[in-house]
């Protein structure tokens, strides 16, 4: 039996992404795991789609109309309303949030997260205070740029980025104009990568519980192998608090 556990795939090419693909088929493997975030690249459902009638696959990261009962996800609506819920229990009421593509689901469920957090503490939704990102530390930098352009008629105390990546980039961008995070601005992100705790200040997170969707992906994949039933759960959320929110 020849497995693949695992394909990250990301690159900014996805011509790039479906040759390694290809190449996957091309040996014949039994199962593929694919991480495929819709987020990093355009590989489009129909191809792997495709790629599911030809090998048994099971997609973490991103929701396949069709193969939603093989696709890994998480409750991102969920952890968007409980980091902006966390930043309202510290005082803030002003916050921004930085989104990625909004035609990606992922962003989408984020930014509605955001969004219900906010109606719900019977806070005004601003228009002008979500920017789009597109999930990349230098589209965080150039948000924090429209914000701060646009401060004197829309304050804000605090950020929520729809990613750590953008969370770090806008990180930098409040660094160069010398304000202070927390002290000026709180800030959230979305993910827990590896060295957001080490980040200046250690960056208060959404994080998802990577080792159990790959433990689980890998136990669906040889339950298809072995024609036996398995049903993928819905992953939770945890807030992680670290030093980048301040009571406001």
């Amino acid at each position: 039996m020849c497995i693949r556990d695992r394909i990250s795939l990301g690159s900014e090419n996805p011509k790039e992404d479906r040759k390694v693909l290809d190449l996957l088929l091309a040996r014949r493997v039994d199962g593929i795991i694919l991480q495929a975030p819709q987020a990093t690249h355009k590989i489009n459902d129909d191809y792997v789609r495709s790629l599911a009638e030809e090998v048994p696959i099971i997609i973490i990261g991103r929701q396949i109309p069709g193969l939603e009962k093989q696709c890994v996800i998480v409750k991102n609506f969920d952890g968007a309303y409980l980091a902006t819920s966390h930043l309202i229990a510290k005082g803030h009421r002003a916050i921004a949030h930085i989104t990625g593509m909004l035609w990606v689901e992922d962003a989408a469920q984020r930014r509605d997260g955001y969004c219900q957090a906010l109606r719900d503490h019977e806070i005004e939704v601003v228009p002008e205070l979500i920017i789009e990102g597109d999930f990349s530390e230098t589209s965080g930098s150039q948000a924090v740029d429209v914000l701060l352009s646009r401060r004197e008629a829309f304050p804000f105390s605090a950020i929520f980025a729809g990613n750590d990546q953008m969370a770090i980039g806008a990180r930098l961008a409040l660094y160069y104009r010398r304000i202070g995070v927390p002290e000026e601005v709180s800030l959230v992100g979305f993910d827990d990568l590896l060295g957001t705790q080490y980040m200046i200040p250690p960056l208060t997170t959404i994080r998802q519980p990577m080792f159990y969707m790959g433990l689980m992906a890998t136990q669906a994949l040889l339950a298809i192998f072995s024609g036996e039933p398995f049903n993928l759960p819905v992953f939770p959320l945890e807030l992680v608090i670290r030093q980048s929110v301040a009571i406001h």
